[in-house]
């Protein structure tokens, strides 16, 4: 199975079960991966340290949870510069919070080609939490 991860979706949004966008910023603590600090500031890496073109990824499923049964424990992936998320100490805190799909390996290419493919390990491509009375998915 490839799955095909929206790009236009916002930061730090979901989309609850029934299909309705959120109207505010969820405020998760969670962060994107794939930034670097410089003079103090996050930034998005710059392309001489990550760029991925779009390519197929290997990514590891949590098949013990509700949203993912039926699937394998790895599932290859569309990905193309997308965010990547990597939680902070207070993520796991959040009610109902598991992640879905994530990177275990620094280099989980199977077709294509990426530069820096290391910023990838342990970065969480999908996962769900409970916001607002309500399941969200990412």
């Amino acid at each position: 199975m490839i799955l095909s991860l929206r790009e236009d979706l916002p930061y730090r949004h979901m989309i609850w079960p029934d299909g309705h966008w959120p109207k505010k910023d969820l405020n998760l603590p969670i962060k994107n991966a794939l930034i670097e600090f410089v003079d103090g500031e996050e930034k998005s890496l710059p392309r001489d340290k990550f760029y991925i073109p779009g390519s197929i990824l290997s990514a590891r499923v949590a098949t013990d949870t509700p949203a993912t049964w039926g699937m394998e424990e790895y599932a290859s992936l569309f990905f193309k510069n997308r965010e990547l998320f990597r939680p902070t100490s207070q993520l796991y805190e959040v009610k109902g919070f598991e992640p879905l799909m994530w990177f275990d390996s620094d280099n989980p290419l199977q077709s294509g080609w990426l530069h820096g493919a290391s910023y990838l390990k342990d970065g969480i491509v999908s996962y769900r939490a409970d916001v607002e009375n309500s399941q969200g998915f990412r």
